[in-house]
């Protein structure tokens, strides 16, 4: 039954008769027995159903060992990764090496030309990339005084090296990273929709997690590491098979892998094997290794903005995909629409039921950021486990003005790249 004086409904619980209310605007659900919440392996097979679940306890378990032994550098994994990074650069020096060398062989001319060209190509397209900033609106010092004061701050206390450039994003996320090779940048990239949802501690706690990933010893940060799992990206898309039998779209029409496609697939099948098994070799102890880091940038995600803002910020992280489309959506109806006001609105109308409901659908589902996160259930696991001493910075609302200001700044870029990708 609705009460629309309210906007109240009442029911039964079908699976222990509890008597539930809720807002109407939200799915009604049972706290206790878990009624109305989703089953993600619905619409999986039996099979499919046990696999599945398999792997969820696979993964539980490996972060419960994880958390038993504390998140701190594992130097075999450090060890293993480095090893198979250098295999990884030293076959991209061997395939130039072997392209250049072919013009010494006895054979015909055009035959050199395609070889060569073709050992060359590979080698340049899957040669280390040190990242660049590339042609997009940036933050540096003279660009953002207050919010670099900030980061020093944070920094300082951090113990990590001082950063070089922010880069202002539409996702609802952030990340840390390395750009360029001389001079080495360190780059902090800020999703503003996840930024705009934060309250002033929550604010610190994001800081202090990335800030995090530059003192943990994060693989995916290491030059030799980094650089080689870009290069294997390259080497996967430049040999997959499946590349060559995907449907290439044009408009409404689809053309199917020739014959001549499915040939090279074919002759490259063995190259790309052994290349895929190094990428997955490497990506299974990078990820490993990445989830330990993401263990490490939450404690001092808790140790900058307090205990209370980290878990607060991963709770939030729940509603990534809600609040963005609530932007998305509101961007659709007028491309001027204060979509800022949307994303902080959408969040701060949901009821601690629903807040409770779409946590528990995530869990279900082992919610994560990305697959180089661990679960976020176990991260606010970890976060609530850690002692309370408070947020380490004290951040005034005039401080939280300025830097939310400068920010805020390229607020016209990061509107029209989620503009771009309203139908995505």
């Amino acid at each position: 039954m609705t009460d629309f004086s309210t906007g109240l409904r009442t029911a039964a619980c079908p699976g222990c008769a509890r008597s539930l209310t809720g807002d109407r605007r939200w799915p009604l659900w049972c706290p206790d027995c878990g009624w109305g919440l989703d089953d993600p392996t619905t619409d999986l097979k039996r099979r499919a159903r046990r696999r599945r679940e398999r792997m969820h306890q696979r993964v539980l378990a490996e972060h419960r060992r994880i958390l038993a032994k504390g998140p701190q550098p594992q130097g075999l994994l450090r060890a293993v990764a480095m090893t198979l990074a250098v295999v990884v650069h030293l076959f991209t020096v061997a395939l130039a090496a072997v392209g250049m060398l072919m013009w010494l062989l006895p054979m015909p001319v055009l035959l050199k030309v395609i070889l060569s060209g073709l050992l060359l190509l590979g080698a340049w397209e899957t040669r280390p990339r040190f990242g660049r900033l590339a042609d997009r609106p940036v933050l540096r010092r003279a660009d953002a005084p207050h919010t670099f004061a900030l980061l020093d701050q944070a920094c300082a206390i951090a113990g990590a090296r001082p950063i070089d450039v922010v880069v202002p994003t539409s996702l609802f996320n952030a990340s840390a990273g390395f750009a360029g090779l001389r001079p080495r940048e360190s780059v902090l990239s800020i999703g503003l929709p996840l930024w705009n949802t934060l309250d002033r501690d929550e604010k610190l706690a994001l800081l202090g997690h990335e800030l995090g990933h530059f003192v943990n010893g994060d693989l995916r940060e290491t030059l030799l590491v980094g650089t080689a799992l870009t290069s294997l990206r390259k080497w996967e898309w430049f040999l997959a098979p499946d590349r060559f039998y995907v449907r290439i779209h044009r408009g409404p029409r689809v053309r199917r892998a020739s014959f001549s496609d499915r040939v090279g697939a074919l002759l490259l099948l063995p190259f790309a094997t052994v290349m895929g098994t190094f990428a997955k070799a490497l990506g299974r102890v990078a990820t490993l290794a990445s989830q330990r880091s993401e263990y490490r940038a939450d404690t001092l995600a808790a140790t900058l903005g307090g205990r209370a803002a980290a878990l607060r910020l991963l709770n939030g992280l729940y509603f990534d995909d809600a609040t963005v489309f609530a932007m998305k959506v509101a961007l659709r109806t007028d491309q001027k629409a204060d979509i800022w006001a949307v994303g902080r609105g959408y969040q701060q109308s949901l009821p601690d039921a629903e807040r409770e409901r779409v946590r528990r659908n995530g869990d279900r589902a082992l919610h994560r950021t990305d697959s180089w996160h661990p679960p976020t259930a176990l991260r606010t696991e970890l976060v609530a486990a850690t002692p309370d001493r408070g947020p380490a910075i004290h951040l005034d609302a005039e401080q939280e003005r300025l830097v939310d200001a400068e920010l805020m700044s390229l607020e016209p870029y990061v509107r029209e790249l989620l503009i771009a990708r309203i139908d995505r």
